[in-house]
């Protein structure tokens, strides 16, 4: 059973009033937002969030304080979400990827590396693009499918967020666990 997600997230697109992409996390080498930095596109704006937990992982990244917004309060992360084109996880290893799910709640299509847990849903489900983690060429390209068709992606998103993945959706689903196992 996945995280869940409550249903403040969901909120309407404002894509284009914000980054093109947007990545969020600690920032630390393990979420690899200096992958994200060296590999996006010149075309597309990119904006970072998150607190600062490594200051000298910071200093090796190019430009750092032109794309970071600090750690962002929970109003601002929910319109950060909203504007934001795509959500880029790039990180070498993550359970799950609740960040993803806040994305796509507020219709924000996401791209993610192969090594995050999230992957195999946004996959399976066509939220998105998986690239193979630390693979450039094939970010690009993930981006770029993202972009070609965004509002389908965003929708299909949404809606698989707002019928599976909120808390009360969630709830139901241990629910069923825990009756099944109660019978046997």
């Amino acid at each position: 059973v996945p995280v869940g997600v409550a249903e403040s997230f969901l909120q309407q697109d404002e894509s284009g009033e914000g980054p093109d992409v947007f990545c969020l996390g600690r920032i630390e080498p393990r979420k690899q937002q200096a992958f994200a930095v060296a590999e996006t596109p010149a075309e597309y704006s990119l904006q970072l969030a998150g607190p600062r937990s490594d200051e000298e992982y910071a200093k090796q990244i190019p430009d750092f304080d032109t794309y970071w917004r600090g750690k962002l309060p929970p109003v601002e992360l929910e319109h950060a979400y909203r504007v934001a084109s795509v959500l880029v996880l790039p990180s070498v290893f993550e359970g799950f990827g609740l960040t993803a799910i806040e994305a796509m709640a507020a219709g924000t299509p996401v791209v993610v590396a192969d090594t995050c847990g999230v992957a195999d849903l946004v996959a399976v489900e066509d939220l998105g693009a998986v690239y193979r983690f630390g693979d450039g060429e094939d970010y690009r390209n993930a981006l770029q499918t993202v972009f070609d068709d965004r509002d389908a992606y965003a929708e299909r998103a949404k809606s698989f967020v707002e019928n599976r993945l909120l808390w009360g959706h969630i709830a139901e689903e241990y629910e069923r666990i825990y009756e099944s196992v109660a019978r046997e």
